[in-house]
Formats: C-alpha cells, sequence, structure tokens
C-alpha cells in the first residue's frame, strides 16, 4: 500500500462542486473557489497538449467552478505584503 499515490486534487475540486451545488444559509456572502498554482490547457500550459492530462483549472472550468491563483487571491483579499 506504500507504492500507491493519494491526491487531494479531485477532493478539492469535489468540495468546491458540492458547496457550489448545496450552499448553506450563511449571514455572509462568500464565493466559492479554488486555490491552485496549477496551470491549465486552457491557459496555455503547452506541456499538456499532448496528452490527456487533466489539471484542476480544465476540471473546474468544466464544472463552472471559479479557479484562480495565489496571486489572484491576494489581490481579490486585498493583501498586502
Amino acid at each position: 500500500e506504500s507504492d500507491k499515490l493519494y491526491h487531494a486534487d479531485p477532493f478539492v475540486v469535489a468540495l468546491a462542486l458540492t458547496m457550489k451545488e448545496r450552499p448553506q444559509q450563511t449571514l455572509i456572502k462568500f464565493r466559492i473557489c479554488v486555490v491552485t498554482n496549477e496551470k491549465g490547457k486552457l491557459i496555455g500550459n503547452p506541456n499538456l497538449h499532448q496528452n490527456n492530462m487533466k489539471k484542476i483549472p480544465d476540471v473546474c472550468n468544466h464544472f463552472g467552478i471559479d479557479c484562480i491563483d495565489h496571486f489572484g487571491m491576494f489581490r481579490e483579499e486585498n493583501w498586502l505584503f
């Protein structure tokens, strides 16, 4: 069992999809968004054109989930360094 790899990517996208489809009633408005530094085929990652490898941004786009990188999150949250 030590040779098996466990990846969090499917669970991250599944959680976002679940939260999008069944939103909880809250007093605070929030946006469902996945944050990743991966680059998908649609963002112009030339290394992915020759294979069928799916990256987080590609899967999020397929399911209509917003996906941004870390710097996008910093901008949206108005973080200053």
